[in-house]
């Protein structure tokens, strides 16, 4: 390992400076006007005016006593756009072309990469990590990582970009590493300011030119779950890894195909062959539990009690995660766009292009037997999330003569009722479970706006921040932050109640 030193990247402490200067003008309600949710194993978060004279254009209430809110800090100037929080909570964010974090709590930047040239430089923000991968030859890239507990570490070269795998809620991470066959990688595993690490897997196919061998990484709570075809050969399988580089732990299934879920509490993961899926213990040795035909996606509910997916045939079910045997077929479906927390509700799609988010929205309660599914809207539409309790859903959808090229912004009671637009303007919204954020532009006056509103009040419209750049406005909202950037500079709001 090779720890930075201040003479890189100018210095690890060099980035924007913190200022109390004033952001846009932004509106808050006084307290009084408060009213007190993996499919895929390998992967580990979502980022959308108001014209008094548009007919249905919901208005802030006029009531509400404004002010502007305590504690809202520009976090730089120069043009920002944000890249991601990790897990723990850092803003990764790139300023005037240089790469940098500003920790949680922190008061001031961190310079993590200068001259950030996103021409080949490729940056991936997962669990407690930024990871970097730099170089204009792709074939060589040399990999850096960013995390609070280890700072900034170049930790291997020639490394595979985009491949980090994050324990969650810790300071451990894999990556993958070059061999001198390029369809074939090491998978290495380590700590953060622990430098290079162990090889864990040894020429693990990357499933560039076989499609059998497509991989999937995971941590379980003992290993590393490796879906592939490791050792060179063609066969693959599910296995896990000890992480001191000792070899294979256990062999979770021999002959797999493509494909591995694990639930929450990683005692259990889905796993398949061409023909069949089955449910697997990782803490005992019990017999695996046969599921169904394979499966192109599946999530557990947050008790991991159930389990929801979508099988080769196009039909989607719900299994009980103890007791699979006999599923309860929901619908025909070609995508599941998303699910409430306990798997009561779930948004999916019968067409479309799911991967643009464009298709029709289709409501069901998989608790029913023979449900009725509830058609939100035929075409041209995106799920924005789930409340936190499951009982609202928050969606988009492209009118037929849009507003500015805007999306009408609807919540809908999962339990029925007709869904109520919040705005008939609304782009690149953002939901943490109770708020829902969106920006609306203004053509005549050439500013942006972000407004928002509370799951608890859908009727009191709220202004946070106008003034802002149309075409570079965006937010990420994180825990009590709502971080608003453009060519402007970079603004930290505060997050509003539920």
């Amino acid at each position: 390992m090779k720890k930075v030193g201040s003479s890189f990247l100018l210095a690890l402490l060099l980035g924007c400076s913190s200022s109390s200067s004033s952001p846009p003008l932004v509106e808050y309600p006084t307290e009084d006007a408060a009213v007190s949710q993996d499919a895929d194993a390998s992967e580990d978060a979502s980022t959308d005016q108001d014209d008094a004279s548009a007919p249905d254009a919901p208005v802030a209430d006029a009531d509400a006593e404004a002010s502007i809110p305590q504690g809202v800090v520009q976090l730089s100037d120069g043009s920002c756009f944000i890249k991601g929080v990790t897990s723990d909570g850092h803003l990764v964010f790139e300023r005037n072309a240089d790469l940098m974090v500003w920790p949680e709590s922190g008061t001031a930047a961190v310079m993590a990469g200068s001259n950030w040239d996103i021409s080949y430089d490729m940056e991936l923000v997962r669990g407690r990590f930024l990871g970097m991968w730099r170089g204009p030859d792709v074939l060589t890239q040399t990999l850096w990582v960013w995390s609070k507990a280890g700072g900034l570490e170049t930790i291997a070269v020639p490394t595979i970009g985009n491949r980090l795998y994050a324990r969650p809620e810790s300071d451990e991470y894999a990556y993958w590493l070059k061999t001198s066959n390029p369809l074939q990688a090491d998978v290495y595993a380590t700590k953060a300011g622990q430098g290079k690490g162990v090889r864990v897997v040894a020429k693990l196919d990357t499933g560039v030119v076989t499609s059998e061998c497509v991989s999937r990484t995971a941590y379980s709570n003992d290993d590393l779950l490796v879906a592939g075809c490791p050792d060179g050969g063609t066969t693959p399988r599910v296995a896990g890894y000890k992480l001191d580089g000792t070899g294979q732990s256990r062999l979770i299934l021999d002959g797999s195909a493509p494909g591995m879920w694990l639930n929450h509490a990683r005692s259990q993961v889905l796993v398949q062959t061409a023909s069949a899926s089955s449910l697997r213990s990782l803490v005992d040795s019990s017999a695996p539990l046969a599921l169904d035909i394979p499966v192109s996606q599946a999530a557990f509910s947050a008790d991991d009690a159930t389990v929801l997916y979508l099988d080769n045939a196009g039909k989607l079910k719900r299994a009980d995660a103890k007791n699979p045997a006999a599923p309860a077929a929901l619908a025909s479906a070609l995508s599941i766009l998303g699910m409430s927390s306990d798997a009561h509700y779930a948004m999916f799609a019968t067409k479309g292009v799911p991967a643009d988010k464009q298709t029709d929205l289709v409501l069901i309660d998989t608790t029913v037997a023979s449900p009725t599914p509830v058609s939100l809207a035929a075409e041209k539409a995106s799920l924005v999330g789930f409340s936190n309790d499951g009982a609202y859903a928050v969606y988009r959808a492209t009118p037929q003569y849009p507003v500015n090229g805007a999306d009408e912004l609807f919540v809908v009671a999962t339990a029925g009722g007709a869904p109520q637009k919040i705005s008939d303007r609304a782009d690149r919204p953002l939901f943490d479970g109770a708020v829902v954020y969106w920006f609306e532009f203004d053509v005549s006056v050439k500013k942006a706006f972000v407004k928002a509103v509370r799951l608890s009040a859908l009727s009191n419209v709220i202004e946070v921040a106008n003034g802002l750049d149309i075409p570079t406005a965006h937010a990420v909202v994180s825990g009590k932050h709502l971080y608003v950037a453009s060519k402007l500079g970079l603004w930290d709001y505060p997050a509003l109640s539920p």
